[in-house]
């Protein structure tokens, strides 16, 4: 099959901005709990707001390959075991060790309900949330393959309008009420964009880049200045989340910037199989250099313009070698 460089290329830059987006939450948070709105917490703000992004965009790109698919349910249901349950069950199975490794090296006793029910709501750490949510997407991609053909075009635009609609009001009463549904439904908010994937891969009017890349840049300032007022007055981040209209317009634009560049084979688009692997890792090399902080009291990296550079970097190139030996490992190649 040929590679479609410019998505793959995308698909690096989604996985940097989510590895950018976990380093810098950590001291956003901080500043959240602790009403303390310095310096240190609008550096962190503004960085993550322009990552909120990537999530969405993977999803963009799994409507772009894995919808409008002929095939038969013996293999989409084997993708959906090799490419989200089998890493699903491994990774889940590591990060709850090493969650109970750290509070025995700390002293502290095992909590067995608190992981119970880190499971039950699907998120046994704040990352995974993400493929037990692909796990419904995968579930419903037979059903939506096969109805495809039945559809005009003009109506799967229109259906995807009303998913993305359904999705900013489900966030919305989320937001609110703190309405919380079972995992395996979660993939309802996400068809939206998962549509949209589908049907932008064969749109060939061509959208400036003049209108895209501003539209992405004021989108994410917009993020994080909405952000502060929601912090301050309702102490929640509404406007961070994946179906946030801001958000959803951020994801469009760049996808579709990123569609009509049609570049060339380059260092981001070699390593884009390498992603999801990334994905999965970084979280635990995060959590080892946060250890190593705290056992070693390096004080000397309290400066955010030092240590949010330092992190990211050394979290990205080990979470990236890490999942290239596992590549070439055929029992671990599975996992990522």
């Amino acid at each position: 099959m040929v590679r479609n460089h410019s998505i793959d290329t995308l698909r690096t830059v989604a996985t940097i901005l989510v590895v950018l987006l976990h380093t810098t939450g950590k001291y956003m948070k901080i500043g959240m709990e602790s009403l303390n709105f310095d310096e240190n917490f609008w550096l962190s703000l503004s960085i993550n707001a322009f990552t909120r992004v990537s999530v969405p965009i993977f999803v963009l790109i799994s409507g772009m390959f894995l919808l409008g698919r002929t095939e038969s349910l013996q293999k989409s249901f084997s993708r959906l075991i090799n490419r989200v349950l089998i890493p699903l069950i491994f990774w889940t199975i590591l990060y709850i060790s090493l969650n109970i490794l750290m509070s025995i090296s700390s002293g502290n006793s095992i909590d067995i309900g608190a992981i119970l029910k880190s499971l039950i709501l699907g998120q046994p750490t704040y990352h995974l949330w993400y493929l037990f949510m692909l796990l419904g997407l995968y579930l419903i991609t037979p059903i939506i393959n096969y109805s495809i053909p039945n559809i005009s075009e003009k109506t799967l635009w229109k259906i995807t309008l009303a998913l993305f609609i359904f999705g900013i009001f489900n966030e919305l009463y989320d937001s609110l009420l703190g309405n919380k549904v079972l995992f395996l439904l979660w993939f309802v908010n996400y068809l939206g964009y998962y549509l949209f994937g589908y049907l932008i891969k064969s749109y060939n009017k061509k959208i400036s880049n003049y209108i895209l890349i501003p539209t992405y840049l004021l989108s994410c300032i917009l993020i994080s200045i909405f952000s502060v007022w929601t912090i301050k007055y309702n102490n929640n981040i509404y406007f961070f989340g994946n179906l946030t209209p801001l958000v959803i317009l951020g994801a469009l634009s760049l996808l579709i910037f990123f569609k009509q560049l049609n570049l060339q084979e380059n260092y981001f688009s070699k390593i884009a199989y390498l992603t999801f692997g990334i994905y999965l890792i970084h979280p635990g090399v995060l959590y080892a250099i946060d250890f190593f902080m705290k056992l070693t009291n390096l004080t000397t990296f309290q400066n955010l313009y030092i240590i949010i550079p330092l992190k990211f970097t050394i979290t990205f190139f080990v979470s990236l070698f890490i999942a290239y030996v596992f590549s070439k490992i055929k029992i671990l190649k599975k996992v990522i």
